[in-house]
């Protein structure tokens, strides 16, 4: 930020007490989007970023993965109907018309009479959430460049609709989260590396498209686990981490390094659930290891439990 002409705008901001709970704003996406903004268009000023701020304070919080019961707004075709994988939350919606002047007027609240999925499409916890902001950029700067004399021209919103339609019949990755109940992708010969559609389709497929005999491995159609793994089902190659070791692997051909690094993650999976849900077991009981004069520690256990979480970060 100093080195840019905005830096003026920055101050260091007073002590607070260490009570007193503080979080970076450029932690966001949508700040750090605003800023990126603010440079790209020579911005003299920090708007972007203050109306953001103002949204943020004046609209409910997302609700994420979570079905929403309230105000929604969604995209209307040529003929009227509703696009049935795009859906935008208050918050989000104003973020967007903030950000991409071309997209006001895009957004059309949700009638209650309409039957769509009410899960907002620009939760920041998604996978896709990358994805959605990197066309809707591309769609306003195409916007901003075909209007004449500086005005912005309607945006083409079909490539949008495209990337909801691509993901509309495909669950999303849930990550490290088990599912029961599941079909995966996964080598018969290493039952332990389960991969979900989503994640097959973006980094198994490609491979084996080039003939990659680590990738041919796997199963070309969704099945259940093993049973060994019914009960511990969760996608393996979301992560950065595990998606450089399948790259190092197909690079090199080599099968047992994939093998050991999965397993490995395993293990240490194995371990931290154990370790959690131990925890969690002693939390809700309130006995345990901690207890002391009929009470838990209940700060300590939270702790530990914040440490698993970490611990679990830097494996996963």
């Amino acid at each position: 930020m100093l080195p840019t002409h905005l830096g003026k705008f920055f101050k260091r901001s007073a002590p607070r007490q260490s009570s007193v709970r503080t979080r970076c704003d450029f932690g966001s996406p949508w700040v750090r989007l605003a800023w990126l903004l603010t440079l790209k268009h020579n911005r003299q000023d920090l708007d972007l970023i203050y109306d953001l701020t103002e949204i943020a304070a004046s609209e409910p919080d997302c609700p994420g993965a979570t079905e929403a019961v309230g105000i929604m707004y969604g995209i209307q075709n040529d003929q009227g109907a509703f696009i049935p994988s795009l859906a935008f939350c208050p918050l989000d919606k104003k973020n967007v018309e903030t950000l991409f002047p071309s997209f006001i007027g895009a957004f059309t609240r949700f009638p209650s009479s309409v039957k769509v999925d009410r899960i907002c499409t620009l939760r920041m916890n998604s996978k896709r959430f990358p994805k959605y902001l990197d066309i809707l950029v591309n769609i306003d700067d195409k916007a901003r460049s075909s209007g004449s004399r500086g005005a912005t021209r309607k945006p083409d919103l079909q490539p949008l609709i495209d990337l909801a339609d691509r993901f509309a019949y495909k669950q999303e990755c849930q990550r490290d989260r088990i599912l029961l109940d599941q079909t995966w992708y996964f080598p018969p010969s290493l039952p332990e590396l389960i991969v979900c559609e989503e994640c097959f389709d973006e980094v198994i497929y490609p491979a084996i498209k080039r003939g990659s005999p680590v990738a041919e491995r796997f199963n070309k159609t969704l099945q259940p686990p093993v049973p060994a793994m019914a009960d511990k089902s969760s996608c393996q190659l979301y992560s950065p981490r595990m998606r450089r070791v399948w790259e190092k692997s197909v690079k090199n051909e080599d099968w047992e390094y994939l093998k050991r690094r999965v397993r490995e993650r395993r293990e240490v999976e194995s371990d931290l659930r154990a370790r959690q849900k131990e925890i969690q077991r002693m939390l809700q009981k309130g006995g345990g290891i901690y207890a002391g004069a009929g009470r838990v520690d209940r700060e300590r256990l939270k702790k530990e439990l914040d440490s698993i979480e970490s611990e679990w970060a830097e494996w996963e």
